[in-house]
């Protein structure tokens, strides 16, 4: 945990939505995995992290101007 600055929050969040998405793409690549009511809950969620940080819900890239 050394050198984490709060600075790096947002992007950190950022990040991890992104992950998630990466996450539910890994688990649709198996059948017995693929469930839309996961997929939905998954996407909701990325959704909710990128609107707390004012970015819109699909995909983005993310540039981090700290004044």
């Amino acid at each position: 945990m050394d050198g984490l600055d709060s600075e790096d929050f947002p992007e950190q969040i950022f990040q991890f939505a992104e992950d998630m998405t990466a996450f539910l793409e890994c688990l649709n690549e198996f059948p017995e995995f693929t469930d839309e009511v996961v997929s939905a809950s998954i996407l909701a969620f990325q959704g909710d992290l990128k609107v707390g940080l004012n970015l819109p819900p699909g995909p983005v890239s993310l540039t981090l101007v700290v004044t």
